[in-house]
């Protein structure tokens, strides 16, 4: 019987260098969220308008599940404070899929991704803890990871299902949908509820730079 082998897949070493960066990049994430959500305070139009955009990019309820369209609320206040109005966001892989492509020189935005244990702690886990029953602490760890697309940094590769735009060739990297383009314009989504957004955007200003919270 012949011996079959399996490859090892070879850990990447990590280097201190790769964790200040890390480090760094959290910090400016972070620094960018708490400022956006101080503004969604002080301004109820642009707290209209992070819900609009919200609504049209699909907020999901678990922040760990990894399936489907849409971001956590929170990964919809830090992509907004990178880059405002958002509409349609994606990876570089998954506008492929839609026809379009990302411009040359566009630059990802970044997002919090939950890394470590899938779910959180259930209630009664927490509640284990709380009276001191449980020492474990939850395996959860949040780190900063770019390639998040609007569809505004993106272009058509075949005809645009909106407004018909089509490049000349495959090679063509200058032609792009009019700004009026419907694909541009705000998707109708679950309406987002204000009061919500606003807490959310308080517990982020109170919390500061502490990542735990995050």
């Amino acid at each position: 019987m012949a011996r079959t082998t399996t490859t090892r897949r070879k850990r990447r070493r990590v280097t201190d260098d790769m964790k200040n960066k890390a480090a760094e990049n959290k910090a400016v994430a972070n620094a960018l969220l708490e400022s956006y959500a101080a503004l969604l305070i002080a301004d109820p139009d642009e707290l209209d308008l992070f819900c609009a955009m919200a609504a049209s990019i699909g907020v999901k309820h678990d922040p760990a599940d990894e399936t489907g369209e849409g971001y956590s609320a929170k990964n919809v206040m830090l992509l907004a404070a990178q880059r405002r109005p958002i509409s349609h966001c994606g990876s570089f892989q998954y506008w492929l899929t839609q026809g379009r492509c990302v411009k040359s020189g566009e630059k990802g935005m970044v997002t919090f991704r939950r890394a470590g244990r899938k779910h959180e702690d259930s209630e009664e886990d927490k509640k284990a803890r709380e009276q001191g029953e449980m020492t474990i602490p939850p395996k959860v760890r949040w780190f900063v990871r770019g390639g998040t697309f609007d569809v505004r940094q993106t272009r058509p590769i075949e005809t645009c299902l909106f407004c018909g735009t089509t490049p000349t060739s495959r090679d063509d990297t200058t032609t792009e949908c009019p700004t009026t383009c419907e694909a541009f314009a705000l998707r109708s989504g679950p309406v987002i509820d204000l009061e919500a957004a606003l807490t959310l955007a308080e517990e982020i200003v109170a919390a500061g730079e502490d990542e735990d919270d995050l």
